[in-house]
């Protein structure tokens, strides 16, 4: 993305010179400096050039062979011009002709005799039209060439007039740096816009994007070259010895190696920043350790619990090495080895920062009371405190739930260890799903011998022939668990319904009516339901609405957008994004209080306030997907299984869903489905840089 500097500096002046003939009309600039010698039609200039009287280099263009009509209609249905509408959008362009600029530019009573529009209506026209003046031709091009909304508003932002030198030289080049704006997007601008693009920049936006799409939607960082064959020629009309012929030649733009035994092609961005990543902390691991002296902990005690030999095990390593993973599924000790581990390092006068990659996972390890000392915050809140400090590093950081770190989240964190100085521990469950961007760091770091690291399993959470610990290992070695019926404390349960209908009107019986009673739970705070994903009918967007139609049926929505986002007292929500502001992170779950312009929601008992703007950032939290649920624990929870989300049904994905249970976890659905997705280990696999850069001697 830009940097911020580029971003402040950006200028949003556009001039539109039209052309016909041998008149020419400019629009947007006055005091222009000179002739500017450019062909018949509309051309947007960067306003700069046209100004500057001391400039000499030629001045770049875009332009359209007939009026942009396309770019003013749209421009006119956004907030600019509310009180517009279509019909009088429609009636001042279909009024306009060659000089549509100067037409739009009349007064309002001149509008109302050339477009037969209202007096009303005109005035309001005129004042949208006079006050977007600076930005207004910027945004027509946009909407000319396709940009949407959300990508004007990045645009401009970022390169203001500046765009134009972009889109003239490199198009697909923006992909990369704007987030609403896609390949096809960049394809029908060229268009548009008339460019000429060579073979070789078609061809190397092509391959980026195949590579860009695999790491958007799988979480690849690399590709085989078979199946680049296939991206590239899916988006393009290049063949495979077309692609094979140029990443043989030129090795600047990509990076291809061995994995596997396969040909494995990577884009040099991607390359590069897992190189970092994997440098650094070849380095930390190869340190001396310490002096390897046995520690001592018959006299300590976590939460009444003495140490066993394999979470001593642990807390030696990590504090002998400066780099030390430790894995281990629900119940084996992470929590109490953690607790440990921060006294061990604290008493050897070390700094440390505990942190997790959610803030609901950070909360979990706040609510430890031998943790609420250390303070444990997000990775984001960490970073955004010690990123501005360029002398002083982060001595110790212990990570927690460090499966779900991908690999531009790693990135940021080792620019605030130093190399030299700084430890590193990461702990989490090797097995809960990879995350969900890009790369699966803790899980290479774990396969590689080079790297110290430990696994933990003896279970302490619940007694041997526990259902839910049984029914996880089960999955997790790709077998189907005991498929039991029975409803009980520490159990995992399979209830097998045909169809969606019946596995909808089963999972609202059980979370309406039987478990909270069978449990002696309180069904909003105890009770989860996960899933796989939010489309359909047993997805969490219907299991929501269905829910809270019931719970408020007859009530009136305190807050209300649109239909799927209405807030009514005593819902529950999720929060989406880190608030630091309010101090809700992200996956943070409570339940809304009152409301009328502000909303207000209790989480853990303290009351937030969140305005027009923060309340956006609240989706019901009845039914929340699989993944939002990482790093968190309920007592019970509800998982349907539908053939509708069968492509997304995995053994992570699974696995993860049932261990989020600490009392009972109940499965609902087609017995068929299920097992497939216990069987479909290979949808978790992800192709990475990492394996080959740590193997590597350099």
């Amino acid at each position: 993305m830009v940097n911020k500097k580029r971003q402040s500096a950006a200028k949003s002046a556009v001039v539109v010179v039209c052309i016909d003939g041998k008149s020419r009309a400019i629009y947007g600039a006055s005091n222009s400096s000179g002739e500017i010698f450019l062909g018949d039609g509309w051309h947007f200039l960067k306003a700069s050039e046209v100004l500057d009287k001391k400039s000499t280099a030629p001045i770049k263009s875009i332009n359209f062979p007939a009026s942009p009509l396309k770019g003013l209609k749209s421009y006119f249905g956004t907030y600019a011009f509310k009180g517009v509408g279509t019909q009088t959008a429609d009636k001042l362009l279909s009024g306009a002709k060659s000089d549509v600029f100067a037409h739009l530019s009349e007064t309002p009573d001149k509008l109302v005799e050339h477009c037969g529009i209202s007096l009303k209506a005109a005035i309001a026209f005129a004042e949208a039209w006079a006050a977007t003046e600076k930005t207004r031709n910027l945004q027509v091009l946009l909407r000319e060439i396709g940009f949407g909304n959300a990508g004007c508003r990045d645009v401009i932002d970022q390169y203001g007039e500046e765009i134009i030198d972009k889109l003239l030289t490199d198009p697909y080049g923006l992909v990369e740096e704007i987030r609403y704006f896609s390949f096809d997007d960049a394809a029908k601008a060229i268009k548009a816009m008339g460019l000429k693009q060579t073979r070789e920049q078609k061809l190397v936006a092509a391959i980026k994007e195949a590579l860009r799409r695999t790491e958007r939607e799988r979480g690849h960082t690399c590709m085989p070259l078979k199946r680049l064959f296939d991206g590239v020629q899916r988006i393009s009309e290049y063949s495979p010895d077309d692609v094979e012929e140029f990443l043989s030649g030129d090795q600047s733009i990509f990076e291809k190696f061995e994995y596997r035994n396969a040909v494995v092609v990577a884009s040099r961005e991607a390359w590069e920043r897992e190189k970092k990543i994997i440098t650094f902390l070849k380095k930390l691991g190869s340190a001396s350790p310490g002096k390897g002296q046995k520690l001592d902990f018959s006299d300590r005690s976590t939460e009444g619990h003495a140490l066993t030999k394999q979470q001593t095990a642990g807390v030696e390593m990590a504090v002998g090495h400066r780099l030390a993973l430790i894995t281990g599924g629900p119940g084996t000790g992470k929590s109490t080895l953690v607790a440990t581990l921060v006294r061990e390092l604290i008493d050897k006068r070390r700094e440390v920062l505990l942190c997790a990659p959610t803030g609901r996972a950070a909360r979990r390890l706040e609510a430890a009371p031998d943790l609420k000392a250390v303070k444990p915050s997000t990775i984001h809140r960490m970073l955004s405190q010690r990123s501005g400090n360029k002398t002083q590093k982060v001595d110790a950081l212990i990570i927690d739930e460090a499966s779900m770190i991908d690999l531009d989240l790693m990135a940021r964190v080792i620019d605030v260890l130093d190399e030299e100085k700084s430890t590193l521990i990461m702990i989490g469950d090797a097995d809960q799903l990879p995350p969900v961007g890009s790369g699966q760091l803790f899980c290479d770091l774990l396969k590689n011998p080079g790297i110290k690291s430990l696994r933990l399993t003896e279970n302490f959470r619940q007694s041997d022939g526990s259902g839910i610990i049984d029914a996880a290992g089960s999955v997790i070695a790709g077998r189907t668990p005991d498929l039991t019926h029975i409803v009980k404390e520490n159990g995992f349960t399979f209830i097998e319904r045909a169809d969606d209908q019946e596995i909808l009107a089963t999972v609202l019986d059980l979370y309406m009516k039987e478990l909270p009673v069978t449990f002696g739970v309180e069904r909003e705070r105890d009770i989860q339901i996960l899933c796989p994903q939010r489309t359909g009918m047993v997805g969490t967007n219907n299991l929501n609405e269905k829910i809270q139609g019931t719970l408020r049926s007859g009530r009136k929505a305190i807050y209300s957008e649109k239909k799927s986002h209405s807030f009514f007292v005593g819902d529950k929500v999720i929060n989406t994004t880190n608030n630091y502001e309010l101090s809700v992170m992200n996956g943070d779950i409570g339940h809304v209080l009152r409301g009328k312009d502000d909303v207000f929601v209790a989480f853990d008992g303290e009351e937030k306030k969140f305005d027009s703007k923060a309340v956006k950032s609240l989706e019901l939290a009845y039914a929340i997907s699989i993944h939002k649920s990482q790093g968190s624990e309920y007592p019970v929870v509800i998982i349907p299984v539908s053939n509708a989300h069968a492509h997304m049904l995995g053994r992570n994905l699974i696995y993860t869903a049932i261990t989020r249970a600490k009392m009972a976890a109940i499965v609902i659905g087609s017995k068929e489905t299920f097992e497939a997705g216990i069987r479909a280990a290979w949808k978790d696999f992800r192709y990475t840089i990492s394996p080959t850069l740590l193997s590597s001697s350099d």
